[in-house]
């Protein structure tokens, strides 16, 4: 996979989140599963693959790590904002959804 693009692994439902940074910064080693809905799982960085991205993973849903202006931040979990501050991105999906 090409810097900037990653894929989350979730140990309860075995299915990938992938991710694409819109902008530069920090993101986290474990995520709340977004692959499975209703999936209570956790998912783990695969660590930003080198090569080409398979086609099964990029046929999947596009998630997108991106900088959150003011207002966004006002929204978010204390956890969030603090990793925001510290350089961090926010996670957006297909339609907006956090």
């Amino acid at each position: 996979m090409s810097s900037g693009v990653n894929g989350y692994h979730c140990g309860t439902c075995r299915k990938i989140t992938m991710t694409y940074h819109v902008d530069e910064g920090v993101t986290p080693f474990y995520l709340r599963c977004r692959a499975t809905e209703g999936c209570t799982g956790d998912a783990m960085s695969m660590m930003y693959p080198e090569g080409p991205i398979p086609d099964e993973f990029a046929a999947l849903p596009r998630w997108e790590w991106y900088i959150p202006d003011a207002e966004e931040m006002k929204g978010m979990s204390d956890a969030w904002r603090e990793h925001v501050a510290r350089g961090g991105l926010a996670l957006r999906g297909p339609n907006g959804e956090k």
